[in-house]
């Protein structure tokens, strides 16, 4: 239980940090979400990218998107004992086509590089439900509706481990 109480209250916290883009301390450093004023580039370049203690991790192309937001803060021990903190972004692409966007997640440690997942598509149905235990962070799409006409979007659940997705069945 006491699990379960850390991880509802690391949510909205966190969350709540990125969509102000105020940075989010992490092990190695602040989290720092940024758009493209921040890069020093060309406004209508459009890019999204992500810092970890000043160093870049992450950065994409967002044409039409909002800032990514982090929808989980959580920490975790690597299988040699190292104190990992795992978060996990996701893309808000602008419209109505999709309810929901890309994540990826960001593994951070005091002692190794940033690790950034390749992106895990999202575009629909009722909001992504993340737990951790003990074999790692687990990220469901509960399915449900489409966001416009009909039909369903199926229920999804996917294992992030050391930088990789894999579908659970």
């Amino acid at each position: 239980m006491r699990y379960s109480l850390l991880f509802l209250l690391a949510i909205p916290v966190a969350a709540n940090a990125a969509d102000d883009n105020k940075p989010i301390p992490t092990l190695a450093g602040d989290l720092a979400i940024i758009h493209n004023e921040a890069m020093q580039i060309k406004p209508d370049d459009d890019v999204c990218a992500v810092k970890v203690g000043g160093k870049l991790v992450f950065i994409q192309r967002c044409e039409g998107e909002y800032d990514p937001t982090v929808i989980s803060n959580t920490r975790r021990k690597s299988v040699n004992g190292d104190d990992r903190q795992v978060i996990v972004i996701q893309r808000n692409p602008a419209g109505n086509a999709c309810n929901g966007g890309p994540i990826f997640v960001v593994e951070v440690s005091k002692k190794y590089d940033p690790i950034v997942s390749p992106p895990l598509d999202f575009c629909g149905g009722a909001s992504p439900v993340i737990a951790q235990n003990a074999k790692g962070l687990f990220i469901t799409f509960p399915g449900g509706p489409v966001n416009h006409g009909s039909g369903k979007v199926p229920m999804e659940r996917w294992q992030y481990q050391d930088g990789a997705f894999l579908r659970v069945k």
